[in-house]
């Protein structure tokens, strides 16, 4: 059995099996990789599915008059988005969809860090059990050589070295 995580054989019931290994994703260092030409800006980037578990609303709060925030996805819950657009209001968030992987990787070199807020209980109360097996997006953003922030959730401080690679901080907590 491979797992592409420790979270993820612990969740699978394999922790303790001598026949299941971790295997970390890798990226596409050709696609994902830094730019020395890139102008970094002063801005977070979230890539990924826009979806309640992702801590978007701790996001969008935590984006206060100075801090300008861009969240990157497809709306995977259009209702959610429609709601998430409203809580954005007055605050410096954008939002952008559609985007290539190349598109991506040019959004992580411009960003001043990536930050994926994971949660396990979302802002309505609804709880995800597995809300991150991996943390992909962390991992291209890193190869860009953009630093991470991410939350104490699931697989991510096993993507993020908290102070060295990035910061990991509480969930729910903007």
């Amino acid at each position: 059995h491979l797992h592409i995580s420790a979270y993820s054989r612990t969740v699978a019931g394999h922790r303790d099996r001598t026949d299941a290994w971790v295997v970390h994703g890798g990226v596409d260092i050709n696609r994902f990789s830094p730019d020395p030409d890139a102008v970094r800006g002063q801005h977070a980037v979230f890539v990924g599915r826009i979806l309640p578990h992702k801590g978007l609303d701790d996001l969008v709060d935590a984006a206060d008059g100075e801090a300008d925030v861009r969240i990157v996805g497809p709306a995977a819950a259009p209702g959610y988005l429609q709601r998430l657009h409203a809580h954005a209001t007055g605050r410096r968030v954008t939002f952008v969809h559609g985007l290539t992987d190349d598109d991506i990787a040019a959004e992580y070199r411009t960003a001043a860090c990536a930050v994926l807020p994971s949660v396990y209980r979302d802002r309505d109360g609804h709880e995800t059990r597995v809300p991150e097996l991996l943390g992909q997006t962390l991992l291209e953003a890193m190869a860009c050589g953009t630093p991470a922030v991410c939350t104490r959730v699931a697989s991510l401080p096993e993507v993020v070295e908290d102070g060295v690679t990035g910061l990991i901080v509480p969930p729910n907590d903007p």
